[in-house]
């Protein structure tokens, strides 16, 4: 939650969060925020992670 508070307060970051369980649906706070979802197809999730950090 600290890089939110960041990112609320006008700092540049870049983070690309990872859903690694099979919960429903992130947090409220965070929708609007992309993630790599590994549950939902793993391989796509990772594609999206490489491509995140290249």
């Amino acid at each position: 939650m600290a890089t939110l508070a960041r990112q609320l307060s006008g700092h540049g970051v870049k983070i690309l969060p990872a859903r690694l369980t099979g919960a429903l649906a992130p947090p409220a706070i965070l929708a609007d925020i992309r993630y790599a979802d590994l549950v939902a197809d793993w391989d796509r999730g990772l594609a999206e992670l490489l491509r995140a950090i290249r």
